[in-house]
């Protein structure tokens, strides 16, 4: 009987699990965004190095290309105008064998423009994950503007 009361409790977070479009891998994946960005914010490097492939690189929306290591060293140059940050949607996709993936989302932000006014971004972010070690980092980030009222 326990026995059975046990597989019914799983069955019923697979279901609310699989209701909600969330499986365990696709929850990794959203939450290695959430973890970058605020890595990002806070100029945390060693959460970076955690989060990010070797070769990690990210393309901004003006189609500049940025490895790991430069992204570090610009993360001390400037103050990160990221007020707030929330995800609208996000769809992943994620290979038969669970070795690779990638996920689009996309985001709202507020950021602090000229004259300190908070302005939105909406952003459309395609992240491509590998699994290393059992592990899931994110290897690219490519962000497109879908509205921007940030000046460059």
């Amino acid at each position: 009987m326990k026995k059975l009361v046990k597989i019914m409790a799983v069955s019923i977070v697979l279901a609310a699990l699989t209701a909600h479009g969330q499986t365990p891998v696709s929850t990794a994946l959203k939450q290695l965004l959430i973890d970058r960005i605020n890595a990002v914010s806070k100029k945390d490097t060693f959460a970076l190095n955690q989060i990010c492939t070797k070769n990690y690189q990210i393309i901004s929306s003006l189609g500049t290309k940025t490895d790991l290591a430069g992204l570090k060293s610009e993360l001390f140059k400037n103050d990160s105008p990221i007020q707030l940050c929330t995800i609208l949607s996000f769809q992943p996709f994620i290979t038969e064998d669970e070795s690779m993936a990638f996920a689009l989302f996309e985001i709202e932000e507020d950021v602090v423009g000229d004259n300190r006014h908070v302005v939105k971004n909406n952003l459309l972010v395609t992240e491509i994950y590998k699994k290393e070690k059992g592990s899931w980092k994110t290897q690219l980030s490519h962000v497109s503007q879908k509205i921007c009222s940030f000046p460059n």
